[in-house]
Order: C-alpha cells, then sequence, then structure tokens
C-alpha cells in the first residue's frame, strides 16, 4: 500500500498526543472533531486512517513516527499480533515486505484450519507447503492433519522466526 510522507514531527505533536492504550487524541479542534476526540476512521483495509491538509496518514505510521522520531518510508509497519486497530506501540514494528508477509493471518478460503495445509484430492493425502523469500518450499504429503500442522509450524518457526504466524 502506498502511504504519503508523513508531515513534519513537529506538527504532529501539535496536533496529535498518543494514549497508552493506542489511540491519538485531538490536541486542537478542527472542522467536524473537537478537541480531546479520538482520530481515525477506518477504510477499506481495515486500517485508521486520519485526513490532515486534504491527505490521508495511516495512524500506525503517525504512532509509529511520534514514539521513535523516525520512520523509515521504504520499509511496512507490522501489526505484530495480526490486529490491524491495535495501534499500541508495543505492537507495532518496522518490517520488510516479506516479513509482513511471515506474518500474514490465515486465508478465508483455507478448508483446513491450518495455514499452509491442504488437502489433495489425487493423493488422497494432506500436502504441507510453506513460502520463503518468495519460493514454495514443499514440504510433504502426510496422513494425518496433526503431523502436517507440525511439519509446517516447525519449518515457519526454523525460516520465519519471530515473524512466523501459524493462524
Amino acid at each position: 500500500m502506498k502511504t504519503n510522507p508523513l508531515p513534519p514531527l513537529s506538527k504532529l505533536h501539535e496536533l496529535f498526543e498518543y494514549r497508552d492504550d493506542g489511540v491519538l487524541i485531538r490536541k486542537i479542534d478542527v472542522i467536524g472533531a473537537k478537541r480531546g476526540a479520538v482520530v481515525g476512521t477506518i477504510n477499506s483495509s481495515g486500517y485508521l486512517r486520519v485526513r490532515i491538509n486534504y491527505k490521508d496518514y495511516l495512524v500506525h505510521r503517525i504512532i509509529y513516527y511520534m514514539h521513535y522520531g523516525h520512520i523509515d518510508d521504504t520499509m511496512q509497519m507490522d501489526h505484530i499480533d495480526g490486529n490491524r486497530a491495535n495501534n499500541r506501540i508495543e505492537n507495532l514494528r518496522l518490517v520488510t515486505y516479506q516479513q509482513n508477509n511471515y506474518n500474514r493471518k490465515l486465508r478465508k478460503d483455507n478448508t483446513t484450519g491450518i495455514k499452509g495445509v491442504g488437502w489433495n484430492k489425487r493423493a488422497k493425502k494432506y500436502q504441507a507447503l510453506i513460502m520463503d523469500n518468495g519460493k514454495h518450499i514443499w514440504l510433504g504429503y502426510y496422513d494425518t492433519l496433526e503431523v502436517a500442522e507440525k511439519a509446517v509450524k516447525e519449518a515457519r518457526e526454523k525460516l520465519h522466526g519471530e515473524y512466523a504466524r501459524h493462524k
């Protein structure tokens, strides 16, 4: 997702205050919002956004920038717990595109409920695979869902480390 470069840090501190529960509060009145109001409306991707001078900005990026004083616009922001509404600073980290993909949630069209595991009709077995650095890593066929799940979890933890997400 392409994001607008953030306004100067001094401007953000003038406009907003970060609260420990992960929300931004307005420090000044603006058209349509009063001082003390919680900042942000949810966009079509499920992220909170705020408009400043007719441009949209993602609230989690503002929070990170306000807290650390810098942000690398070439990096992506990861919600560690996968909850896009949880903008607590301890839930945010800068990551590469690949690391962010490692931390993706289970796809809605997954039929087994296990990330990286599917049923192969022809083989009549569960098949397991994961992605690493844009490449499929084939882990094999398994007789039971539990064994296939164990194989993907172990491989994911080994290859993805702290970015591994199992569900």
